[in-house]
């Protein structure tokens, strides 16, 4: 977490130079430098947060498995893409709910797949720990979402994506 720490000192310290210097070209480069500094102190809370449920989740063997989620608008058309490693489909699932969330002013609707299989996660599929695995997951939730924001897709438009990566990265530093 130090270097989260000082990134997020940095990124701060880029702000206040930045509120003092109003009308100079400087502010924008001091803005965007201090967004530079957050995304990368976002991006190591995400690992270590991460490496964390790896280490200590009741998953804990190691042994991980590749997911995609496409996230579909309003007229089922694939306006995102995302991939990601899960120890299982619950976890996967919570992940992949959690994520059209964040998006959900762009996306309506998702697909889970693990391969070729395509996950049930409909309601009637019921999981238990919900609340436990998405407190597991937050880390992966914050790396998804850092990485939507900065894909070509259509997704990366999502104003409450943006709003929902700063409210988990503060409740993250917290």
């Amino acid at each position: 977490m130090e270097t989260a720490v000082y990134l997020l000192a940095k990124a701060e310290q880029c702000r206040r130079l930045a509120a003092n210097i109003v009308g100079d070209p400087l502010h924008d480069v001091l803005i965007k430098l201090a967004e530079e500094f957050e995304a990368n102190a976002a991006t190591c809370i995400a690992r270590e947060k991460t490496a964390h449920v790896s280490a200590v989740g009741e998953d804990a063997l190691g042994v991980v498995e590749p997911y995609h989620v496409c996230f579909r608008n309003r007229h089922t058309r694939a306006i995102g893409r995302d991939d990601f490693f899960a120890p299982n489909d619950a976890h996967a699932i919570v992940v992949a709910r959690t994520l059209a969330d964040a998006c959900s002013d762009l996306c309506t609707g998702f697909e889970l797949w693990q391969n070729e299989r395509q996950v049930d996660y409909s309601e009637e599929q019921k999981l238990s720990g919900v609340h436990e695995i998405a407190l597991k997951v937050q880390g992966i939730v914050l790396e998804r979402e850092l990485v939507l924001r900065e894909s070509e897709s259509v997704i990366a438009s999502s104003t409450r994506l943006l709003e929902e990566t700063d409210r988990l990265l503060q409740r993250l530093r917290g």
